[in-house]
């Protein structure tokens, strides 16, 4: 292979093995399937904000007596009795910024009953 294919593949190969690395960069149907791995459905609400604290995320909203407001359908509801919010972390995506935040909704009893994994996008 000639040097300067080398020196053009290379960036390509860098941002390939930092997306595999990164589970933020994953698809999102991987990224619900890593998160449902972590956080299985039936997992108390304790157990889950332990899992999220050992992992650094940062909790932006935890409650006990109310769900989480589902966006993914229409027309949009509660889920749960009680919810946690945690940002995953952003990345520089191109060309916008990428937030991950994940939303859990557990029932009366503390027991986990949904996870929905939003990705969002915004401005440079």
């Amino acid at each position: 292979m000639s040097r300067t294919r080398k020196v053009i593949l290379l960036p390509f190969l860098i941002l390939i093995v930092i997306s595999v690395i990164n589970p933020l960069r994953w698809p999102q149907p991987l990224l619900e399937m890593y998160i449902q791995s972590i956080t299985p459905i039936g997992m108390s609400f304790d157990n889950v904000m332990s899992e999220v604290d050992k992992r650094k995320w940062s909790v932006s909203y935890s409650n006990k007596t109310q769900g989480f407001y589902d966006q993914r359908i229409q027309p949009n509801k509660v889920v749960g009795n009680m919810s946690i919010r945690a940002s995953l972390g952003d990345y520089q995506g191109f060309p916008l910024m990428t937030n991950v935040t994940v939303f859990w909704g557990f029932d009366n009893s503390g027991s986990l009953i949904d996870t929905w994994v939003w990705v969002t996008r915004d401005g440079l």
